[in-house]
């Protein structure tokens, strides 16, 4: 007898809609928030896990990779130094890939949807608007999603990349556009070389938290935008 074909209804937009998922997020969040005594960022892993997989799981061409590894090759003008060439290579803390078919062996080809970045919520902190703010405009941490967001430009050929920013139970979503920006660079910039677009060039959207009816909402569009562009 031959396998039968399971036709299935519509799935929900999100996997959230199905009761245990607020269960294990709020056990996620509760771990991270009162378990951990030394603020590490890992715990805080689990709780964007469970949510980056909400936004793929009923996505057939979409996967996630934690720790996955960005490599691009720079050349010694891009490093201003005159060394041979290298590779540089960085380790976002999750990255989401579309994948496709290709018409050659069955085989597939994937290029990357967008990145998260985790930061843990650390003593003294707290959920005042300007000071989520300070924090998600941290010099380091905008650093770090930008030469991302470059590297995948070059990698993959994308005309806008889309980053998410994570501290503690709060996020926000945003994009940079492959236009006027500087060149990667394989060097931390440092004093006044601070790039124009850490400040100007990224479109970000509102701080939300983790389990709000406003982060659902936010969540949603971040989704619509992201697959808009990738599709």
């Amino acid at each position: 007898m031959g396998h039968r074909l399971l036709i299935m209804a519509q799935p929900p937009a999100f996997v959230h809609t199905l009761p245990h998922y607020n269960l294990k997020l709020e056990r996620s969040a509760y771990d991270a928030t009162q378990n951990n005594p030394r603020e590490n960022e890992a715990p805080y892993y689990e709780v964007w896990d469970l949510w980056l997989n909400d936004l793929i799981l009923h996505q057939a061409d979409y996967s996630l990779r934690p720790q996955g590894v960005l490599s691009v090759y720079v050349s010694p003008r891009q490093q201003k130094k005159t060394q041979k060439s290298s590779i540089a290579k960085r380790t976002p803390d999750f990255i989401i890939y579309h994948n496709r078919d290709t018409e050659i062996g069955g085989n597939y080809s994937r290029d990357v949807a967008f990145i998260a970045e985790v930061k843990p919520w650390e003593k003294g902190m707290t959920e005042d608007r300007s000071m989520l703010i300070r924090e998600f405009n941290d010099r380091e941490f905008l650093d770090q999603v930008r030469d991302h967001a470059k590297m995948i430009m070059i990698q993959h050929n994308k005309a806008r990349v889309w980053l998410v920013q994570c501290v503690g139970l709060f996020w926000r979503a945003g994009s940079l556009r492959n236009e006027g920006i500087s060149p990667f660079s394989n060097r931390a910039p440092t004093g006044k070389n601070v790039p124009r677009e850490h400040v100007e060039h990224i479109e970000w959207g509102p701080i939300e938290k983790v389990g709000d009816a406003a982060s659902d909402i936010q969540q949603a569009g971040f989704w619509s935008k992201v697959s808009y562009d990738v599709e």
